[in-house]
């Protein structure tokens, strides 16, 4: 069996002779399934190293697993590693945002897209705290991303 890049759940669902659907919930355990359909779907998705698309999984879940950092220009090399350290520990990305005008104007981007699920904020400014509180996006400063984690994605394991 060759391994195919991208496969996806229709490649899966033609060669296995099931629906999309079928695969689709053999791979998120949701609906009604067979045990041995199940197996068999996990089986060859295992065998051919299918990996979830984070894009369809994210419409699906209306949710995007991205934070935005938001640091000064003189932000230190620790408070980033910190906060990806915390963040890659439960599967988030983390998008970088200096605290510029120009800055600024991509993090409000990104929440009109709703391309964030939260914000760290490593700057103290009572703008963006104001804009966040309006919009209901959780933030929270660099020390607290381990309670926002908890707070946004509450039934994945323990950090740390």
């Amino acid at each position: 069996m060759t391994k195919k890049p991208n496969l996806t759940i229709d490649d899966i669902a033609r060669d296995l002779g099931v629906s999309k659907t079928t695969v689709s919930r053999a791979i998120s355990g949701k609906g009604r399934i067979s045990a041995a359909t199940r197996s068999r779907v996990m089986e060859y998705a295992g065998k051919c190293n299918y990996r979830p698309s984070a894009a369809a999984k994210g419409l699906a879940e209306r949710r995007t697993r991205n934070l935005m950092l938001v640091i000064a220009g003189n932000s230190t090399h620790k408070i980033i590693r910190s906060v990806w350290e915390e963040a890659t520990q439960r599967e988030y990305n983390v998008l970088l945002c200096y605290a510029t005008a120009r800055g600024k104007a991509a993090l409000t981007r990104a929440l009109d897209n709703h391309k964030v699920e939260g914000v760290i904020l490593a700057v103290e400014d009572a703008a963006l705290t104001e804009l966040l509180k309006q919009r209901q996006i959780p933030f929270a400063a660099p020390d607290g991303c381990r309670e926002l984690l908890r707070k946004l994605d509450p039934g994945s394991g323990q950090i740390g």
